[in-house]
């Protein structure tokens, strides 16, 4: 009789470990897919969570940066900040490189609204153009037009003034700025518009002269015709006149040194024996306006209008963005004191255990609160909940023993390796079990 019986609970057996077998396959299919499509999703959403914050904390930073550079706040850094995401939506350029540029402009100018707007615009395309430093351009120039006096509505010209001069001449955009911004007060001081200072320094480059030589001799040859009751512009224009009408080299030289000293007069000679013009530069470079903007649309690229579009839509979602990082920043905020009584929580609980964690809670949120009541509640249910789960758990490791003693005994049959690996598991299990009973009665 046994036999029959023990066939028939194996085929049984059999069968359901069959079916268990393929519900399993089935089953670990869909959790691997489902596994995946999770991972997947979480890592989208923390993808975009980190480009959002990221995104967030460069307008953060942009933000900070034009306040740290203008002194601005309030209303004041609002429209400036408005200004900056204008341009920042037109230009290839970063944001911290506009925002750099804005407060440039801002500071050296003192330009607010559609005038700064202009100028960091210009001053961006034409950096784009060149491949300058947006930054050190803005800066420069806005230098040099404050220097000159160049109004908001005539930066356009300059600029393409600037970019002229780079093509005429050959010379490098920073050291032409720089240049300017050196002799601007020398040149100024015979007459010489922004314009004007721009192609003379520019010819003077491409003709090999230093003109820094001449800073302190221009500006010596203003004051004594100040003091002769004569305009500088229009004493240094019949210079020039009459320097062009002399072709002798000698003559030329002394007629410099007469009115330029030794220094000045050699950098004057060399000048007008190079060809370069002493007199109407003003018109040299001619009108330059709108320059800058035809040749951007003519060399900007696929990546620069791709960038371009990048920022024109972060701009567009940055009070989003800005939201979100405001409320991290206050989030973090809030959780400083958060984290020093967690700290504080378990140096308690480590030296009193519950009862001591029990105490600090009172101490931290009153003898009141509901956080006290729930914690003392739980101290004093404590030994009663460590016995009923301690009891609970030596039940299971009875029952598990039990099995254990029966799986040994009824599988024999199944070959001495079968037993070996089921025995080795449950005497694991069994050891697990007894180390959280060690754990739970200290």
């Amino acid at each position: 009789m046994a036999k029959p019986i023990t066939v028939k609970i194996l085929g049984d057996a059999s069968d359901l470990q069959r079916a268990l077998g393929q519900a399993e396959t089935r089953l670990s299919k869909f959790g691997g897919v489902a596994k995946t499509a999770a991972l997947g999703a979480a890592g989208a959403v923390a993808g975009i969570g980190a480009v959002a914050l990221k995104v967030g904390g460069d307008f953060d930073q942009a933000r900070k940066d034009i306040a740290v550079a203008t002194g601005a706040s309030g209303a004041a850094l609002d429209d400036l900040f408005d200004q900056f995401k204008d341009v920042a939506a037109t230009v290839p350029g970063g944001m911290d490189e506009v925002a750099a540029a804005t407060g440039a402009v801002a500071t050296q100018l003192g330009l607010t609204g559609d005038d700064l707007e202009t100028v960091v615009r210009s001053a961006s395309e034409l950096a784009e153009v060149l491949g300058a430093d947006l930054g050190d351009t803005a800066d420069n120039a806005a230098r040099v037009m404050n220097q000159f006096g160049v109004a908001a509505t005539d930066a356009d010209g300059f600029m393409g003034d600037l970019l002229k001069a780079t093509q005429d001449f050959g010379v490098d955009l920073p050291g032409l700025l720089s240049d300017l911004e050196k002799m601007g007060p020398a040149l100024q001081s015979v007459g010489f518009s922004a314009e004007g200072a721009t192609a003379f320094l520019g010819a003077a480059n491409k003709a090999g002269v230093d003109v820094t030589r001449l800073k302190s001799p221009l500006l010596q040859f203003a004051k004594a015709a100040i003091e002769a009751g004569k305009d500088p512009a229009e004493a240094f224009a019949d210079f020039a006149e009459q320097a062009s009408g002399v072709t002798d080299s000698v003559e030329l030289l002394a007629l410099a040194n007469e009115n330029f000293g030794t220094t000045g007069g050699a950098a004057i000679a060399e000048l007008v024996e190079a060809g370069v013009p002493l007199g109407d530069l003003n018109d040299l470079l001619g009108d330059n306006a709108g320059l800058v903007g035809d040749t951007v649309e003519q060399t900007r690229t696929w990546t620069d209008k791709l960038k371009i579009l990048k920022n024109r839509a972060l701009v567009a979602v940055e009070p989003l963005l800005s939201k979100i990082v405001d409320g991290i920043d206050a989030f973090v905020t809030a959780l400083g004191p958060a984290f020093d009584t967690i700290g504080d929580a378990v140096e308690a609980f480590k030296s009193g255990g519950l009862t001591g964690l029990s105490d600090f809670i009172e101490a931290r949120f009153g003898p009141n609160s509901p956080v006290t009541r729930a914690m003392r509640a739980f101290t004093d249910a404590w030994p009663d909940i460590r016995d009923t789960v301690t009891d609970a758990i030596r039940t299971v490791r009875q029952v598990v023993g039990t099995v254990l003693d029966a799986l040994s005994l009824a599988w024999e049959t199944w070959g001495d390796n079968i037993t070996a690996v089921a025995t080795t598991v449950f005497e694991q299990v069994d050891d697990v079990i007894g180390g959280v009973i060690d754990v739970l009665t200290g």
